[in-house]
């Protein structure tokens, strides 16, 4: 059945929309296979400090102090890490030499150069060691170097004589705080989800909804993921290519986007249930929503893509991911969420829109 809509209405401007009811199927499989050839990218995301010296503006002073160190004295410049060692007779194990293995394995990597400096505490129980490694915290040979210093060089040099060796310094943080938001971030993501997934349930009594709605989210997120993958960790704009995407921005831009998203969903699915309550079609109901929300959802996203584009000309890299994530996210989910993938996947649902199984009959009733 093909839906029609009439001329003089103002849906008729908005000619993705027209599409996606004339011909749902197609207008499912194409945007599904866009937003997921974008998402596609996520796989190779690699987390990272985009703060190091020489990834920092060049306009800044300690980025152009750290460049001049680099051109002048390349041996000495790059990322300081210390070791902490600490035991009753630390002074004693020194001078005998006990320790000289640990740092002998430690410089078998080309990349590290020390100790620079030793610092021990009045009691001599306690000693800092501090080294150098070329590059930044972000790069693999630097990561590699700090999990093999932990797991293989300090328990099988130092473990058995009794000292107590932790890490420290700009590169052991790089590492660790990319480590974190990587165990972290996925457990963010399923609890937002959860909690999104109960209050559609239970705003709109469906099954559907909740599912369609979260299927819809991760598909516009995935495709803001992907294209800062590609933007800034693949180099497709080379002033911007950091390498790496900062740490803590995956889990800030979903849980930011989801929130404005949902309040988008919820807006429009609200019309288009009041419609269906009053006894219009699925397809006449999805209609009539779309006609009386589309100015707000789409002159909303405008607005909020153009402030978002603003923070994104800000010098700093994760203010550049941070709007230019959003910015994109927005217009994906304003665009071909709701334009397309929203009326497309209600018209081939039609009234399993709305089916609540039985059992769940007990949910409260919620009025929005």
């Amino acid at each position: 059945e093909r839906v029609s809509v009439r001329r003089n209405s103002r849906i008729e401007n908005t000619q993705s929309v027209i599409f996606s009811l004339k011909y749902p199927i197609f207008a499912l499989l194409i945007s599904v296979l866009v937003l997921t050839g974008l998402s596609f990218f996520v796989k190779d995301i690699v987390l990272g400090s985009t703060v190091e010296r020489d990834i920092l503006p060049k306009s800044m002073q300690s980025a152009q102090a750290y460049e001049a160190l680099r051109q002048r004295f390349p041996d000495y410049v790059g990322t300081n890490f210390w070791v902490v060692m600490s035991a009753p007779e630390l002074t004693e194990l020194e001078e005998q030499g006990s320790i000289q293995p640990f740092f002998d394995d430690v410089l078998k990597f080309e990349q590290v150069s020390g100790p620079f400096s030793t610092e021990f505490s009045d009691d001599g129980t306690v000693a800092r060691y501090e080294f150098i490694a070329k590059g930044n915290g972000n790069a693999p040979n630097n990561q590699y170097l700090i999990k093999h210093i932990r797991e293989t060089v300090i328990p099988s040099t130092l473990t058995n004589l009794g000292i107590d060796a932790h890490l420290s310094g700009n590169l052991p943080f790089v590492s660790d705080e990319a480590l974190r938001y990587s165990k972290r971030t996925p457990l963010v993501l399923f609890s937002i989800l959860a909690a999104s997934f109960a209050f559609l349930l239970i705003a709109f009594r469906s099954i559907a909804i909740p599912l369609k709605a979260i299927a819809l989210n991760l598909l516009s997120t995935g495709a803001a993921f992907g294209m800062l993958v590609i933007i800034f960790q693949s180099g497709a704009i080379e002033a911007w290519n950091y390498g790496v995407v900062e740490s803590f921005v995956p889990a800030l831009l979903f849980s930011i986007l989801f929130g404005l998203s949902m309040d988008y969903h919820v807006f429009l699915l609200s019309r288009i249930q009041e419609e269906v309550i009053d006894g219009a079609s699925t397809k006449q109901a999805v209609i009539r929503g779309i006609k009386s929300t589309w100015r707000t959802i789409t002159s909303a996203a405008l607005i909020m893509a153009a402030v978002f584009t603003i923070i994104a000309t800000l010098e700093l890299p994760v203010m550049k991911q941070l709007g230019l994530g959003l910015a994109i996210a927005i217009l994906i989910d304003a665009t071909v969420i709701r334009s397309v993938l929203l009326p497309a996947s209600m018209i081939l649902l039609g009234k399993w829109n709305w089916y609540l199984p039985r059992w769940l009959g007990w949910l409260p009733r919620m009025k929005i």
